[in-house]
């Protein structure tokens, strides 16, 4: 699940939004894994005591607040600064503060 998680966000990675960022420019996303990877009840079984366990609980409790924080201080400084995430200037050469190191401009 994981793994078809990466591939769908990275096979979406090249799409750009109207300002030629990367679609995903100014958002915000979090993961949490939970199972087992040895033989035993999954999370969500009857009597795996996932849904109890305080370890997961606290994780994604704490996750899911940072995440939230992150969000509003983006909204509230009215979004990351575009500089150093231009497609078109990165294909053109440009590498934002930094020395060109194929000396195109």
């Amino acid at each position: 699940m994981c793994t078809r998680v990466i591939e769908r966000v990275y096979g979406n990675s090249h799409l750009l939004n109207e300002a030629g960022q990367c679609a995903y420019y100014g958002r915000v996303a979090g993961c949490i894994i939970t199972g087992n990877e040895d033989p035993g009840p999954s999370y969500l079984d009857a009597g795996s005591g996932g849904p109890e366990n305080d370890f997961t609980n606290r994780n994604t409790t704490f996750l899911m607040w940072n995440l939230l924080h992150l969000v509003r201080m983006i909204k509230d400084a009215g979004g990351i600064p575009d500089h150093g995430d231009q497609r078109t200037l990165w294909d053109a050469g440009y590498r934002f503060d930094y020395a060109n190191p194929e000396h195109r401009v």
